[in-house]
């Protein structure tokens, strides 16, 4: 009678041992997949791109689509946007619409060696810069002159400039000022508002002096800048309530207060210069306002 043989079935062939090894370790490769392309493709990819001179990424061979990638950056606050020229601008200037230090250091450096942003749009080559924030920031480029050739940026701007209308600042109304690169609707006003509080410029740094205009700004606009005419308003520092020289940009209520209580106790001041006597009025702060005093 024959043994019934059973078969083995936890035998398996060398061929077949081989097949199910090589099985366990494609499965395992593909359970760690994950963490072995975060650990060893992605960060080295972002530390080798972020070398990278964002020249490479401004020129006109490049195709900006393969240069837009997911970044942990996390742009700072965005409130002192204004119209600006890429080209012109510091390093400060950039961090404060939110780009990072290090991404502001790299443009910079591309401009200083001759590198221009001929468009709004250049921004997008920016490598590193949050989408949302170059969304933001081109609606506020104006590229101060357009030039097709490579080499313009060693071009002097002052061409432009003297084809520029020149402005009497004591003049010029809201909509002169806003034609100006640079300074939009808000930036204009202000200037009108201040020259007012002013009683009128006796010198066009003064327009400098405007609550949120950069100084790259006025650098670039104050060749346009003329006084013609001189007639400013003047306060009787003998009579004037305390309400009007508080009003004055450069004196305020401490000083005003001074004034007032220097009159009380000593009587009309005899000369423009006597208030000086008053501590807090320095030399440096008398000159300024000088100009603005009488006591006629």
């Amino acid at each position: 009678m024959k043994e019934d043989i059973e078969p083995d079935f936890f035998y398996f062939s060398k061929k077949e041992r081989k097949g199910i090894f090589l099985l366990i370790i494609l499965n395992c490769l593909i359970w760690l997949s994950p963490y072995i392309i975060k650990q060893f493709f992605i960060d080295n990819t972002n530390s080798f791109f972020s070398e990278i001179n964002v020249k490479e990424f401004l020129s006109e061979d490049v195709d900006t689509k393969t240069m837009k990638i997911n970044t942990n950056e996390n742009p700072k606050s965005t409130k002192s946007l204004h119209y600006f020229d890429p080209n012109l601008i510091d390093q400060e200037e950039w961090q404060s619409f939110g780009v990072s230090e290090k991404t502001s250091a790299t443009i910079i450096k591309y401009v200083s060696k001759g590198g221009r942003f001929k468009t709004a749009k250049d921004l997008n080559k920016i490598w590193g810069m949050p989408s949302a924030l170059v969304t933001k920031l081109i609606r506020y480029v104006i590229i101060k002159d357009s030039f097709n050739d490579h080499h313009a940026s060693n071009i002097s701007l002052s061409v432009h400039k003297k084809s520029t209308p020149l402005i009497n600042i004591n003049e010029a109304d809201s909509a002169t000022f806003e034609k100006l690169y640079g300074i939009g609707p808000k930036l204009s006003q202000r200037i009108i508002l201040f020259r007012k509080k002013l009683g009128g410029f006796y010198d066009i740094h003064q327009v400098s002096e405007v609550w949120g205009l950069q100084d790259s700004v006025f650098q670039n606009i104050k060749e346009q800048f003329i006084i013609s005419s001189i007639n400013l308003v003047k306060i009787n520092i003998n009579k004037a309530p305390l309400e009007q020289l508080q009003s004055h940009p450069y004196i305020g209520y401490k000083q005003g207060k001074m004034i007032i209580n220097y009159r009380n106790q000593h009587g009309s001041f005899e000369k423009l210069e006597d208030i000086q006597k008053i501590i807090s009025i320095d030399k440096e702060t008398y000159s300024k306002i000088e100009h603005y005093l009488t006591i006629e």
